[in-house]
């Protein structure tokens, strides 16, 4: 954060814990104090900032503090009204690189009281502190708030890494599409639906596919009600589309068509391999009604039917035999876990399609108890 302090060309840059000090100041002086950080527009931001913005708008769960309703009027209104969805949003999709009426940080008065806690625009609240008239040392603190960060997830300093993770490991939601052989020439449309999707609150992410043998037309949507504002489609020459989408209640769509995909083939190309999640340009990450983050995929339903058929022994000491099924030739990643989620193992292998044995040892996993 950089401090300054009303005279050209003075200022101070805060270290690591928030600390500034301007040393050796006459006394006599007036100073303005004023904090700025104006970068880092997506430190802290997600889809489950609108999901929560969404919520307070509704009633459903109101923000509890003024300096969370001061993060969500992101069009610097002094309201919060579904505008503030729609421009948080183009922030996510990457249609903006910074918010055209807002900073990234605003501060505000460490000592300042709000005459009301849940209108802080009931008047101006004081984002600098002045000094009439220094005659002492003096200690002046500012609460900064990161504009959009709703749930305090953003990263403030080296030490700190937020409050919220990206549990991909325990759980993964599942886009699967059908795998179909297009030839060069053909026009068709891709669905794509999810296995998995239980409860889930609203999802974001790049979804990367290869530009050069395919173009995306259209994306559609069926049982999900995307519309423009959740799509970024600037990026599809260069082999990208942005995605954001949330519902004001969970929504469960099991094996149910989300959206479609309407692609022309420039090349003979096999639809199971086209697409991937990736976080390019908006991070790929989904959100649980509980409000817990997971990482999701993409999947055709042939690798979608691979399958363990076996495990022997089982309970096991030494070492045990996996039997599994590949409906499709391709890496095989084994991964073990403990039952609180911890991941204790994780190796690669190829192999073919058909069925196959693997061999895992108690030495390899260095663990006891059940995986």
């Amino acid at each position: 954060v950089t401090v300054e302090l009303g005279v050209p060309d003075i200022f101070k840059k805060t270290d690591e814990q928030g600390y500034y000090a301007f040393d050796n100041m006459p006394k006599g002086g007036a100073y303005q104090i004023i904090p700025k950080l104006d970068r880092d527009y997506l430190n802290g931001i997600s889809t489950l900032d609108l999901i929560l913005i969404q919520r307070h708008i509704l009633g459903i769960e109101k923000l509890d503090s003024p300096y969370k309703l001061i993060a969500a009027d992101v069009n610097n209104s002094s309201d919060i009204s579904a505008i503030d969805l729609v421009e948080l949003r183009k922030l996510i999709l990457g249609v903006y690189s910074e918010l055209p009426q807002n900073t990234s940080w605003r501060f505000v008065d460490e000592q300042y009281e709000f005459p009301e806690l849940l209108n802080p625009w009931v008047e101006v609240f004081p984002e600098s502190y002045g000094i009439g008239l220094l005659d002492q040392n003096m200690f002046i603190d500012f609460i900064g708030v990161k504009i959009g960060d709703v749930n305090d997830s953003a990263i403030t300093n080296t030490l700190s890494d937020g409050n919220t993770s990206v549990d991909g490991r325990s759980q993964l939601l599942s886009f699967n599409v059908r795998n179909k052989k297009l030839r060069k020439g053909e026009t068709f449309t891709v669905e794509v639906k999810g296995s998995n999707y239980n409860n889930i609150s609203g999802w974001q992410g790049t979804m990367e596919f290869p530009q050069g043998q395919v173009d995306i037309l259209e994306v559609n949507p069926v049982n999900l009600a995307l519309t423009d504002d959740n799509l970024n489609m600037s990026g599809r020459e260069d082999g990208w589309i942005s995605m954001s989408y949330h519902s004001h209640a969970p929504e469960t769509m099991n094996d149910k068509v989300l959206f479609e995909i309407l692609l022309y083939a420039k090349d003979d190309v096999n639809v199971g391999d086209l697409f991937k999640w990736s976080s390019a340009i908006t991070a790929s990450e989904a959100y649980l009604s509980s409000g817990d983050i997971i990482g999701f995929t993409f999947n055709d339903t042939e690798i979608k039917n691979s399958r363990i058929i076996s495990i022997n022994p089982n309970p096991w000491i030494n070492t045990t035999d996996i039997v599994f099924k590949l409906e499709k030739s391709g890496d095989v990643q084994f991964e073990y876990f403990d039952l609180s989620g911890k991941l204790l193992w994780r190796e690669v292998q190829y192999f073919e399609k058909g069925i196959h044995q693997n061999e895992i040892s108690s030495t390899e996993i260095q663990t006891t108890g059940l995986i």
